[in-house]
Protein backbone atom coordinates (compact mmCIF):
# COMPACT_ATOMS: atom_id res chain seq x y z
CA UNK A 1 0.00 0.00 0.00
CA UNK A 2 2.93 1.99 0.55
CA UNK A 3 4.92 2.52 -2.46
CA UNK A 4 8.29 4.57 -3.50
CA UNK A 5 5.99 6.98 -4.77
CA UNK A 6 3.93 7.56 -1.50
CA UNK A 7 7.47 8.03 -0.05
CA UNK A 8 8.27 10.54 -2.01
CA UNK A 9 5.19 12.68 -1.73
CA UNK A 10 6.23 12.84 2.50
CA UNK A 11 9.44 13.37 2.08
CA UNK A 12 8.59 16.15 0.24
CA UNK A 13 6.17 17.15 2.80
CA UNK A 14 8.32 16.77 5.85
CA UNK A 15 11.06 18.48 4.30
CA UNK A 16 8.84 21.58 2.79
CA UNK A 17 6.92 21.73 5.97
CA UNK A 18 11.08 22.59 7.93
CA UNK A 19 11.86 24.56 4.86
CA UNK A 20 11.97 27.70 6.54
CA UNK A 21 14.24 26.55 9.38
CA UNK A 22 17.50 27.79 9.70
CA UNK A 23 18.97 24.51 9.81
CA UNK A 24 16.96 21.33 8.17
CA UNK A 25 17.07 18.97 11.08
CA UNK A 26 17.13 14.88 9.59
CA UNK A 27 15.84 13.92 13.21
CA UNK A 28 12.88 16.08 12.97
CA UNK A 29 12.10 15.76 9.32
CA UNK A 30 11.98 11.56 10.34
CA UNK A 31 10.20 12.36 12.91
CA UNK A 32 7.51 13.67 11.01
CA UNK A 33 7.67 11.63 8.10
CA UNK A 34 6.96 8.45 10.23
CA UNK A 35 3.98 10.57 11.89
CA UNK A 36 2.66 10.73 8.23
CA UNK A 37 3.11 7.55 7.53
CA UNK A 38 1.29 6.57 11.00
CA UNK A 39 -1.03 9.02 9.57
CA UNK A 40 -1.98 6.80 6.37
CA UNK A 41 -2.39 3.62 7.96
CA UNK A 42 -5.00 4.79 10.73
CA UNK A 43 -6.74 6.57 7.28
CA UNK A 44 -6.44 3.16 5.57
CA UNK A 45 -7.68 1.70 8.67
CA UNK A 46 -10.82 3.93 9.14
CA UNK A 47 -11.58 3.67 5.23
CA UNK A 48 -11.64 -0.36 6.11
CA UNK A 49 -13.71 -0.11 8.83
CA UNK A 50 -16.31 2.03 7.11
CA UNK A 51 -17.19 -0.37 4.21
CA UNK A 52 -17.15 -3.05 6.80
CA UNK A 53 -19.90 -1.05 8.42
CA UNK A 54 -21.30 -0.35 5.13
CA UNK A 55 -21.96 -4.12 4.00
CA UNK A 56 -22.72 -5.00 7.79
CA UNK A 57 -25.96 -2.97 7.59
CA UNK A 58 -27.28 -5.58 5.80
CA UNK A 59 -28.02 -7.35 8.58
CA UNK A 60 -29.34 -4.84 10.35
CA UNK A 61 -31.74 -4.22 6.58
CA UNK A 62 -32.75 -7.90 6.15
CA UNK A 63 -33.84 -7.88 9.77
CA UNK A 64 -36.27 -4.96 9.00
CA UNK A 65 -37.60 -6.58 5.24
CA UNK A 66 -38.26 -9.87 7.45
CA UNK A 67 -40.42 -7.79 9.57
CA UNK A 68 -42.76 -6.37 6.67
CA UNK A 69 -45.75 -7.91 5.35
CA UNK A 70 -45.64 -6.32 1.66
CA UNK A 71 -42.49 -6.39 0.25
CA UNK A 72 -41.49 -4.10 -2.89
CA UNK A 73 -39.58 -6.32 -5.99
CA UNK A 74 -36.60 -4.90 -5.06
CA UNK A 75 -36.61 -5.17 -1.25
CA UNK A 76 -37.34 -9.40 -2.49
CA UNK A 77 -33.67 -9.20 -4.00
CA UNK A 78 -31.87 -8.08 -0.84
CA UNK A 79 -29.77 -10.80 0.77
CA UNK A 80 -26.45 -11.68 2.79
CA UNK A 81 -24.33 -12.55 -0.11
CA UNK A 82 -21.87 -9.65 0.20
CA UNK A 83 -21.10 -11.07 3.42
CA UNK A 84 -20.04 -14.22 2.07
CA UNK A 85 -17.27 -12.47 -0.14
CA UNK A 86 -13.49 -13.03 0.65
CA UNK A 87 -13.29 -9.15 1.29
CA UNK A 88 -15.93 -9.20 3.82
CA UNK A 89 -14.64 -12.34 5.83
CA UNK A 90 -11.29 -10.99 5.55
CA UNK A 91 -12.71 -7.24 7.67
CA UNK A 92 -15.16 -9.17 10.08
CA UNK A 93 -12.86 -12.00 10.80
CA UNK A 94 -9.22 -11.53 10.52
CA UNK A 95 -7.37 -11.55 14.23
CA UNK A 96 -4.49 -8.55 13.07
CA UNK A 97 -7.01 -6.44 11.79
CA UNK A 98 -8.99 -6.90 14.73
CA UNK A 99 -6.09 -6.03 16.84
CA UNK A 100 -5.09 -2.95 14.53
CA UNK A 101 -8.68 -1.42 14.67
CA UNK A 102 -8.40 -1.20 18.59
CA UNK A 103 -4.77 -0.46 18.55
CA UNK A 104 -5.21 2.59 16.30
CA UNK A 105 -9.10 3.37 18.35
CA UNK A 106 -10.49 3.30 14.69
CA UNK A 107 -14.23 3.48 16.20
CA UNK A 108 -13.51 6.86 17.35
CA UNK A 109 -13.83 7.97 13.47
CA UNK A 110 -17.35 5.87 12.75
CA UNK A 111 -20.33 8.02 11.73
CA UNK A 112 -23.45 5.27 11.43
CA UNK A 113 -25.41 7.70 9.18
CA UNK A 114 -22.59 7.66 6.31
CA UNK A 115 -22.94 3.64 6.99
CA UNK A 116 -26.79 3.82 6.19
CA UNK A 117 -26.89 5.97 3.33
CA UNK A 118 -23.58 4.57 1.22
CA UNK A 119 -25.80 1.10 1.87
CA UNK A 120 -28.68 2.09 0.45
CA UNK A 121 -26.76 3.56 -2.68
CA UNK A 122 -24.59 0.49 -3.30
CA UNK A 123 -27.62 -1.85 -3.46
CA UNK A 124 -29.00 0.40 -5.97
CA UNK A 125 -25.84 -0.18 -8.22
CA UNK A 126 -26.41 -2.09 -11.85
CA UNK A 127 -23.26 -4.35 -10.50
CA UNK A 128 -24.61 -5.23 -6.95
CA UNK A 129 -28.02 -6.75 -8.83
CA UNK A 130 -25.68 -8.49 -10.57
CA UNK A 131 -23.56 -10.00 -7.96
CA UNK A 132 -26.65 -11.24 -6.43
CA UNK A 133 -27.87 -13.16 -9.93
CA UNK A 134 -24.29 -14.71 -9.69
CA UNK A 135 -22.32 -13.92 -6.49
CA UNK A 136 -18.73 -15.08 -7.16
CA UNK A 137 -15.65 -13.03 -6.59
CA UNK A 138 -14.91 -11.75 -10.23
CA UNK A 139 -18.58 -9.89 -9.73
CA UNK A 140 -17.75 -8.96 -6.33
CA UNK A 141 -14.81 -7.14 -7.70
CA UNK A 142 -16.52 -5.61 -10.44
CA UNK A 143 -19.25 -4.23 -7.50
CA UNK A 144 -16.83 -2.82 -5.25
CA UNK A 145 -14.80 -1.07 -7.69
CA UNK A 146 -18.05 0.93 -8.54
CA UNK A 147 -18.67 1.64 -5.48
CA UNK A 148 -15.75 3.08 -4.83
CA UNK A 149 -15.62 5.01 -8.03
CA UNK A 150 -18.90 6.14 -7.29
CA UNK A 151 -20.01 6.12 -4.05
CA UNK A 152 -17.27 5.89 -1.34
CA UNK A 153 -14.06 7.76 -2.20
CA UNK A 154 -16.28 10.38 -3.92
CA UNK A 155 -18.43 11.18 -1.49
CA UNK A 156 -18.00 15.16 -0.04
CA UNK A 157 -19.32 14.53 3.53
CA UNK A 158 -17.23 11.80 3.96
CA UNK A 159 -13.95 13.61 2.70
CA UNK A 160 -15.21 16.62 4.74
CA UNK A 161 -14.76 14.01 7.91
CA UNK A 162 -11.52 12.56 7.10
CA UNK A 163 -10.41 16.47 6.53
CA UNK A 164 -11.17 16.88 10.37
CA UNK A 165 -8.83 14.04 11.64
CA UNK A 166 -6.10 13.63 8.83
CA UNK A 167 -3.80 15.99 6.97
CA UNK A 168 -2.75 15.25 3.33
CA UNK A 169 -6.18 13.14 2.72
CA UNK A 170 -6.54 13.34 -0.93
CA UNK A 171 -3.24 12.04 -1.86
CA UNK A 172 -3.56 9.74 0.93
CA UNK A 173 -7.30 8.36 -0.41
CA UNK A 174 -5.86 8.12 -4.07
CA UNK A 175 -3.37 5.84 -2.78
CA UNK A 176 -5.60 3.64 -0.67
CA UNK A 177 -8.17 3.63 -3.46
CA UNK A 178 -5.51 2.42 -6.25
CA UNK A 179 -4.15 -0.61 -3.78
CA UNK A 180 -7.92 -1.50 -2.39
CA UNK A 181 -9.06 -2.09 -6.07
CA UNK A 182 -5.05 -3.72 -6.79
CA UNK A 183 -5.79 -6.14 -3.86
CA UNK A 184 -8.93 -6.87 -4.61
CA UNK A 185 -8.43 -8.16 -8.16
CA UNK A 186 -5.41 -9.63 -7.62
CA UNK A 187 -7.90 -11.90 -4.82
CA UNK A 188 -10.77 -12.47 -7.30
CA UNK A 189 -8.11 -13.64 -9.60
CA UNK A 190 -7.03 -16.53 -6.94
CA UNK A 191 -8.56 -19.59 -6.10
CA UNK A 192 -11.27 -19.80 -3.14
CA UNK A 193 -8.43 -21.89 -1.58
CA UNK A 194 -5.87 -19.35 -1.55
CA UNK A 195 -6.00 -16.67 1.55
CA UNK A 196 -7.51 -13.43 1.23
CA UNK A 197 -4.28 -11.27 1.54
CA UNK A 198 -4.49 -6.97 1.75
CA UNK A 199 -1.53 -5.39 3.59
CA UNK A 200 -2.92 -2.22 5.92
CA UNK A 201 0.53 -0.72 4.97
CA UNK A 202 3.12 -2.40 8.03
CA UNK A 203 5.14 -4.73 5.44
CA UNK A 204 5.80 -1.77 3.11
CA UNK A 205 6.92 0.87 5.45
CA UNK A 206 9.16 -1.58 7.00
CA UNK A 207 10.67 -2.66 2.98
CA UNK A 208 10.53 1.06 2.14
CA UNK A 209 11.94 2.59 5.22
CA UNK A 210 15.33 2.79 4.50
CA UNK A 211 15.17 4.17 1.42
CA UNK A 212 13.02 7.21 2.85
CA UNK A 213 15.70 7.66 5.57
CA UNK A 214 18.44 7.67 3.33
CA UNK A 215 16.38 9.94 0.80
CA UNK A 216 16.11 12.85 3.60
CA UNK A 217 19.78 12.27 4.92
CA UNK A 218 21.32 12.64 1.08
CA UNK A 219 19.10 15.87 1.15
CA UNK A 220 20.19 17.52 4.06
CA UNK A 221 24.09 16.38 3.96
CA UNK A 222 23.64 17.93 -0.24
CA UNK A 223 21.64 21.27 0.15
CA UNK A 224 24.06 23.42 -0.10
CA UNK A 225 25.80 21.82 -3.11
CA UNK A 226 22.89 21.19 -4.54
CA UNK A 227 21.36 24.98 -4.68
CA UNK A 228 25.45 25.99 -5.87
CA UNK A 229 24.36 23.35 -8.89
CA UNK A 230 21.08 24.60 -9.59
CA UNK A 231 21.28 28.23 -9.77
CA UNK A 232 23.54 28.38 -12.94
CA UNK A 233 20.67 26.97 -14.57
CA UNK A 234 18.17 29.72 -13.63
CA UNK A 235 18.85 31.92 -16.55
CA UNK A 236 16.21 34.85 -16.16
CA UNK A 237 15.15 33.49 -12.79
CA UNK A 238 16.45 34.68 -9.58
CA UNK A 239 16.88 31.32 -6.78
CA UNK A 240 14.94 33.19 -4.00
CA UNK A 241 11.78 33.40 -6.09
CA UNK A 242 11.17 29.83 -7.57
CA UNK A 243 8.77 28.02 -5.04
CA UNK A 244 10.22 26.05 -2.47
CA UNK A 245 8.29 22.54 -2.93
CA UNK A 246 9.43 23.17 -6.75
CA UNK A 247 13.00 23.67 -5.22
CA UNK A 248 12.74 20.92 -3.22
CA UNK A 249 11.63 18.19 -5.62
CA UNK A 250 14.65 19.12 -7.87
CA UNK A 251 16.97 18.36 -5.16
CA UNK A 252 14.70 15.28 -4.10
CA UNK A 253 15.80 14.66 -7.60
CA UNK A 254 19.81 15.15 -7.86
CA UNK A 255 20.30 13.15 -4.56
CA UNK A 256 18.69 10.43 -6.65
CA UNK A 257 20.48 10.68 -9.36
CA UNK A 258 23.91 10.91 -7.42
CA UNK A 259 23.16 9.05 -4.50
CA UNK A 260 21.05 6.09 -5.37
CA UNK A 261 22.62 3.54 -7.73
CA UNK A 262 19.88 1.13 -8.62
CA UNK A 263 17.23 3.74 -9.55
CA UNK A 264 17.13 4.77 -13.19
CA UNK A 265 17.91 8.57 -14.15
CA UNK A 266 14.78 7.94 -16.34
CA UNK A 267 12.43 6.84 -13.65
CA UNK A 268 13.56 8.92 -10.94
CA UNK A 269 13.40 11.92 -13.54
CA UNK A 270 9.52 10.33 -14.05
CA UNK A 271 8.48 10.42 -10.88
CA UNK A 272 9.47 13.69 -9.81
CA UNK A 273 7.57 15.60 -12.81
CA UNK A 274 4.47 13.43 -12.08
CA UNK A 275 5.04 15.04 -8.46
CA UNK A 276 4.45 18.55 -9.80
CA UNK A 277 0.87 17.49 -10.59
CA UNK A 278 0.83 17.43 -7.26
CA UNK A 279 2.28 20.40 -5.55
CA UNK A 280 3.22 22.60 -7.96
CA UNK A 281 1.25 24.85 -10.96
CA UNK A 282 0.93 23.25 -13.93
CA UNK A 283 3.55 24.86 -15.91
CA UNK A 284 6.00 23.95 -13.23
CA UNK A 285 6.36 20.42 -15.02
CA UNK A 286 8.28 21.97 -18.07
CA UNK A 287 10.31 23.98 -15.44
CA UNK A 288 11.45 20.74 -13.73
CA UNK A 289 12.02 19.02 -16.77
CA UNK A 290 14.32 21.51 -18.39
CA UNK A 291 16.66 22.21 -14.87
CA UNK A 292 16.88 17.91 -13.80
CA UNK A 293 17.47 17.57 -17.93
CA UNK A 294 20.43 20.43 -17.71
CA UNK A 295 21.87 18.96 -14.71
CA UNK A 296 21.95 15.72 -15.86
CA UNK A 297 23.90 15.83 -18.79
CA UNK A 298 26.41 17.89 -16.56
CA UNK A 299 26.35 15.15 -14.23
CA UNK A 300 26.88 12.47 -17.02
CA UNK A 301 29.65 14.93 -18.68
CA UNK A 302 31.76 14.72 -15.64
CA UNK A 303 31.11 11.37 -14.73
CA UNK A 304 29.51 11.77 -11.38
CA UNK A 305 26.58 9.01 -12.66
CA UNK A 306 27.06 5.55 -10.92
CA UNK A 307 24.34 3.24 -11.86
CA UNK A 308 24.36 -0.59 -11.38
CA UNK A 309 22.42 -3.07 -12.63
CA UNK A 310 21.22 -4.17 -15.81
CA UNK A 311 20.00 -1.41 -18.26
CA UNK A 312 20.72 1.39 -15.94
CA UNK A 313 21.69 4.73 -16.98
Amino acid sequence: MISRRSVRIKVAQSIYSHSYDIDLNEQIILKDFNESIEKTISLHLVVLYIIRQVFNYSNEHLNVLNNKKLLEASEKNVNLSILNTQFMKFLNEDEDLAKNFKKYKIVQYNIPEFEKRMYFKAIELPEYKTFLENPNEHSAYEFYKKFFNKIFFVDEELLSHFEDFFVNVEEDLDLIHFALKRTLKNNSERSETERFRLSIGHYEWKKEGEFAQNLVKSYIHFNQEATDVITPKLVGWDYDRIPKIEMILIKMALCEFLFFETIPTKVTINEYLDLTKIFCDPKSKTFVNGILDAILKDFTNHNKILKIGRGLE
